[in-house]
Formats: structure tokens, sequence, C-alpha cells
């Protein structure tokens, strides 16, 4: 297997892989997670903020959940907050989503069915499924934070390399996998390590503590999204 990892969406990456792993910790990856863990049929992952009109729209078919600058947006239903998601229950419901990094990584990459969410909350449970699949080429995508690295997303992952790696007899990582792996051993394994990032900070300087905690629990949830054309629908 060839595993390929681009540490922020605006970087090339392949465009041949066999499947495609998005991750954005902090916290459209685990949002998404806990969603369809709650029972929401699907997620709309938007291109781009909706303006007053669209938001009405959006609203006669889905609950519209986000942020942007990780602020609260007016005419969205719920904030993209994982922990306060994780309180409800969405039972033949669907959601509408945009966040800063996370819906625009998911855009960025194929949506015929072929890219699938990881993060620290369904990691066992995505790599049994990409595992099932058997790929010759996995290409994970980092949302990273407005174009740059970010450490959350970086441990996330070199967890995700490992556990692939673990699967198969033969790997060939590219720079971008070893440097995560290579990370991730250094962060000694410990996803709590995601509270010293950037992003992290300036959550909990919101008052947001509760989701960097949150974000930073491991197979919790057996939840598996894919996405098709522009929409999340669970495994």
């Amino acid at each position: 297997m060839r595993i390929d990892l681009s540490f922020s969406y605006v970087e090339h990456f392949s465009n041949n892989g066999d499947v495609y792993i998005v991750i954005d910790t902090l916290r459209a990856s685990s949002t998404i997670v806990v969603l369809l863990e709650k029972g929401i049929e699907e997620v709309k992952v938007l291109s781009s903020l909706p303006l007053d009109e669209e938001r009405e729209k959006l609203k006669q078919d889905y609950i519209l959940i986000g942020e942007y600058e990780n602020k609260d947006i007016p005419g969205f239903d719920f904030s993209n907050s994982p922990y306060l998601l994780s309180t409800c229950t969405f039972k033949k419901k669907k959601a509408a989503l945009f966040t800063t990094n996370g819906t625009r990584a998911l855009n960025a990459c194929p949506q015929g069915g072929k890219t699938t969410i990881a993060c620290f909350l369904n990691l066992s449970s995505m790599v049994n499924y990409v595992s099932s699949m058997n790929p010759n080429h996995c290409v994970i995508v980092l949302s990273g934070l407005k174009g740059k690295v970010s450490l959350e997303d970086a441990l996330c992952g070199g967890a995700v390399v490992e556990r692939l790696a673990d699967r198969v007899p033969s790997v060939d990582f590219d720079d971008g996998a070893r440097i995560a792996f290579s990370f991730w051993k250094l962060m000694d394994k410990d996803t709590k390590k995601i509270a010293l990032s950037t992003h992290a900070r300036e959550l909990m300087k919101l008052g947001m503590e509760k989701d960097v905690e949150f974000c930073s629990r491991k197979d919790c949830s057996k939840a598996v999204g894919v996405v098709y054309q522009g929409i999340v629908k669970p495994v």
C-alpha cells in the first residue's frame, strides 16, 4: 500500500488515490462523526457560506450547523461544536455544514464515494472501513488551519498512518506520511496533546475547552461517513 499525506487541503495532492481520508480534528470531522452517530441521515457539505436568502431555503430541508473564524453564524441552528451536538438526537433529519477549513478540504477531494472522514473519535472504525476496501493507494488530506499545517491534524494524521500501516505487510510512505507518523510517535501517541495547538488555544480562549477535550477522545464512535457529490452519508 502507498500512503500519501498532505498537510493542508491547499497543497497539491495526488488525484489518483483509491481512497481519500479527510481530517479536521478541530472540529469539522469530529462534528460529522457525532452527527452520524446521533442519527443524521446525511450531511450536506457547503462549499461557501450561504447568504440570508440561501439560508432560509436550506432550512426547509436541513438543520444548519457551522462556524466561520470560530464564531457562530447568524441564522444557523447550531454551532460547530461536537461536544454540544453529542447531547442531541437527530434521527431522520438532514444537516448542512459550513466551517472555515474542514468543509473546504472535503470539497477539494473526489466526491464519488472515494472520500471518507477521520478523527480520533472514529479512528478504529474508519481504518477498519478503509482496510476492507483493500486499497493500493490511500491519500490523507489534512484540513490544516487557513492553509497552514496544524498540530492537531498532523497528530491525527500520524495515528491514521500508523493504523493503516499495521494492516498490510508492505507500505510505501511519501514524505508527508512519514513526517506525520514520526510526529505521532514524538508526541507519545497522546491525543490530549491536541490542546497544545494554535487552534485549540484559540478555542479555549473563547470558552470552548470542552470541544478540545471531547475531540481528543479516541475510538468512542463507530460512525463512518463517505462523501457522494457533496453529501456525507453513513456507511
